[in-house]
């Protein structure tokens, strides 16, 4: 498939499923109680008012078909204001005959299009509108009317409410979808740095060493280089998998790393060689935590020896560098803290107790 064909198939809108080719006639099938409200105009005694109001009332059919056939769901206030200025115009024509319960009884047309066609602040103020209408009616003209008080009251209840909780519901999931985009924004922000932050950090340094190499053991600096390849390319693999959702540090991979990067910083390291310590559920946070540990160490603390101990449930690496005065934290060991709560763990970072540097301990 041609990628203009790929994304032809993907614009194409989806067909309409059963509810929206068909729901319309849900609609529909109320129109025939219109009857009662042509009955009471048809005995207008004034043959123009009575030609005017069956127009308008037939006017007032045809918009509230033509909303829900074509417009079904589309959110158009503009059919529910013309079928409320229908009524309007029908209120009129017939107060000079005493039909005031002509109105109150097209009101549960104009109630249930709102709630079905129309945003919900706008469906609460023509419910609001037509109930009101009603009572006035009941209060000032017939008070015989109140059971289109309750007809009305009825019909915006059963199609409003279910209407808000949709609405509540749908705008939930789109606040969860967001925290979602967020949280996934996060991880991959997270992942990148940590995949090259502690990547390009080795081949600095590795580059440093064989430019010092090149003349006096050109060998050793062939070595180095094919080793910055390699770097390279894994890295570039990682960053494939993160942007993927795939990339998951291992620990064993991270012990080596660290060896090799504290090496290459001139640091003399104390690194075990047993990931096994570590129960399976903490290797994956704890590899990340020693990335970034030990990436640190060989980027900032200028330190000459660094340790790293592994249990169960802890790691702590431990340097003789600069220590943390005068230091903030970065993007870096941020994105470790979020990793670690995320575990359930803690973090701690202070200086060494026992001398210079400083100490990270992770606990799970």
């Amino acid at each position: 498939m041609t990628p203009g064909a790929a994304e032809s198939a993907t614009d194409a809108p989806s067909k309409p499923d059963g509810w929206e080719r068909w729901g319309w006639l849900m609609a529909v099938i109320w129109l025939p109680f219109l009857v009662f409200s042509i009955a009471g105009i048809i005995d207008f005694s004034d043959g123009l008012r009575r030609v005017v109001a069956l127009a308008l009332v037939a006017a007032f059919a045809g918009f509230y078909v033509h909303g829900f056939v074509w417009r079904f769901g589309t959110m158009q206030p503009t059919y529910a204001t013309a079928m409320g200025l229908c009524i309007l115009g029908v209120g009129m024509l017939t107060g000079l005959d005493g039909f005031t319960w002509i109105v109150p009884a097209m009101a549960p047309f104009v109630i249930s299009f709102s709630w079905y066609n129309t945003r919900v602040r706008f469906a609460l103020i023509v419910t609001v509108a037509a109930l009101g209408y009603t009572l006035g009616v009941i209060i000032f003209l017939e008070p015989q009317a109140w059971t289109m008080l309750l007809l009305n009251g009825g019909i915006a209840l059963v199609t409003g409410l279910p209407r808000i909780l949709d609405d509540q519901q749908e705008h939930k999931q789109a606040l969860q979808r967001e925290a979602d985009r967020s949280a996934e924004r996060e991880r991959m922000a997270r992942d990148i740095h940590d995949i090259l932050g502690h990547s390009l950090t080795i081949i600095s340094l590795k580059s440093e060493l064989a430019e010092k190499l090149i003349v006096a053991k050109p060998d050793a600096a062939a070595q180095e280089v094919r080793q910055i390849h390699e770097i390279s390319r894994k890295a570039l693999s990682e960053v494939r998998a993160s942007v993927q959702g795939l990339r998951v540090a291992w620990l064993p991979d991270e012990l080596r790393s660290a060896r090799e990067m504290l090496a290459s910083a001139n640091i003399t390291a104390t690194v075990p060689d047993d990931p096994n310590v570590v129960e399976p559920q903490n290797r994956t946070v704890m590899a990340w935590a020693l990335r970034e540990a030990v990436t640190n160490v060989a980027r900032h603390s200028g330190a000459n020896n660094c340790s790293v101990s592994l249990s169960a449930d802890q790691l702590i690496v431990l340097d003789d560098g600069s220590g943390l005065t005068g230091r903030t934290e970065g993007n870096g060991l941020r994105g470790l803290r979020e990793r670690v709560d995320a575990a359930g763990g803690t973090l701690v970072l202070n200086d060494n107790s026992d001398g210079p540097g400083t100490r990270v301990e992770v606990t799970l």
